[in-house]
């Protein structure tokens, strides 16, 4: 082999190796980094045996779940003696420190953490390339081989055809198995709304889906939103409630009142209120967490997410309300653009995560100038993405013109599912007790 060919060959190596020290050291101390590089990236791509020795690490707890400080403490705790046995020479604390300081100037840098994940699977691809070509090349020049040169061509062009086929995804498919493998799968559990109408039309909720609930301001959606926790909390599972308007006290007292049934304003029975929760936490098995700390950044609270899902089945995640997510780095005049890029990202974690994610949604004040005053699709506020992302979008708007005689703390709610990705529109009517914040089928 020619000099100059294995001095290039022991460059692309020595830069490989140091692009791995790069990519280990944020996947160590970056949880978005972490999850994106196992992701992009198999053990067989990393040339050092010690950086594939810790990427296995990183991949397989962050498929538990666990944080990058149980990562980089479960690899700091492996013996010195264990580590010399895959890493022929190198010091255990010696390469931890190299991954974690030349790693140091792009952490936070999301783009430059993919950027170097792409580099190392690209440079495997030209390493598989180059020993494709050193081993071709004598089979070339071997004039005594008795091989015809049809027969080396060939063989080489199969082998390269293989090296290609691992670069680009294959667009072949098996059509019977892969049927066949919906058919025999297990059906994704459903989960109630707690509202037989609306269980009718929308057949409850699936992982996956990001569900809309909009309506004007003083109709009642925060009220509704925590009538749904409650509702699936019921069935067993656990509900994430990001509260952006209410702080977490006044979110308690609402699940109060209503799984009681008596206002905190009625002191006349505070006692029964009393050991009526008392009473309730003790059959309950499963709970609603309430978050109050708004969102600023969509890749933690998707870590935040993740974590809630994997360690504590957090299966449902109910948003009080979507416009009152502001991202950092975005201005006003970006604010179409931001909320595309929220809805966007909910409902790629919706997918991935196998969870439900409901968001609440303002309406735009237009809807308050027209006659008949229904909401409609176009009224949500900010952007047509919301409707555009959403498996289901559902309206509540206030009957005031309800022929029934009601008390003055209640009021008739029409639901209005004016999206059903999966099925029929249609609309069903509750009532809303305000004095207990509990929606009531009739």
């Amino acid at each position: 082999m020619d000099q100059d060919v294995l001095t290039k060959l022991d460059e692309i190596k020595a830069l490989d190796a140091k692009n791995e020290k790069i990519a280990i050291g944020h996947m160590l101390q970056d949880e978005v980094a972490a999850i994106t590089g196992t992701k992009m990236l198999i053990a067989k791509y990393f040339i050092t045996p010690h950086a594939v020795h810790v990427f296995e690490i990183v991949k397989s707890y962050v498929e538990e779940g666990k944080s990058v400080s149980d990562i980089y403490f479960h690899i700091h705790s492996i013996a010195e003696d264990d580590w010399q046995s895959f890493s022929h020479g190198v010091s255990r604390d010696e390469y931890l420190r190299q991954c974690m300081v030349m790693s140091v100037p792009f952490l936070g840098t999301d783009v430059y953490a993919e950027g170097v994940f792409n580099q190392i699977q690209k440079q495997y691809f030209r390493r598989e390339a180059f020993f494709l070509y050193k081993n071709a090349k004598p089979k070339i020049l071997n004039t005594a081989d008795n091989k015809d040169l049809t027969e080396i061509v060939t063989d080489i062009s199969q082998r390269c055809n293989a090296l290609l086929d691992g670069m680009t995804p294959s667009d072949e498919h098996d059509y019977e198995a892969e049927v066949m493998q919906v058919l025999n799968s297990t059906e994704q559990a459903v989960i109630s709304s707690g509202f037989k109408d609306l269980d009718q039309i929308i057949d409850g909720f699936r992982p996956g889906q990001l569900i809309t609930v909009g309506a004007g301001t003083g109709v009642g959606k925060s009220a509704f939103a925590v009538n749904l926790a409650l509702n699936i909390t019921d069935q067993g599972y656990k509900v994430g409630l990001w509260s952006f308007e209410m702080d977490e006290s006044e979110v308690y007292q609402r699940i109060i009142s209503n799984i009681t049934e008596i206002s905190r304003k009625d002191k006349s029975q505070a006692e029964e209120r009393y050991n009526a929760v008392k009473k309730y936490l003790k059959d309950t098995k499963h709970n609603i967490q309430i978050f109050t700390d708004r969102i600023k950044d969509l890749g933690s609270f998707y870590l935040q997410c993740r974590k809630c899902s994997i360690k504590e089945n957090m299966k449902v995640i109910i948003i009080d309300y979507v416009q009152l997510i502001h991202l950092s780095g975005f201005t006003g005049s970006n604010r179409v653009a931001e909320i595309e890029l929220i809805t966007k990202t909910l409902k790629n974690m919706a997918s991935e995560l196998g969870i439900t994610i409901i968001i609440l949604s303002q309406l735009s004040r237009e809807y308050q100038k027209r006659e008949n005053k229904q909401p409609i699709l176009s009224d949500l506020r900010d952007s047509g993405s919301i409707e555009q992302d959403s498996n289901v979008v559902l309206f509540l708007h206030r009957q005031d013109d309800y022929p029934l005689a009601l008390k003055e703390s209640e009021k008739m709610i029409t639901v209005i599912i004016a999206k059903n990705r999966d099925g029929r529109s249609g609309a069903f009517v509750l009532k809303y007790q305000g004095n207990i914040t509990k929606f009531k089928e009739e």
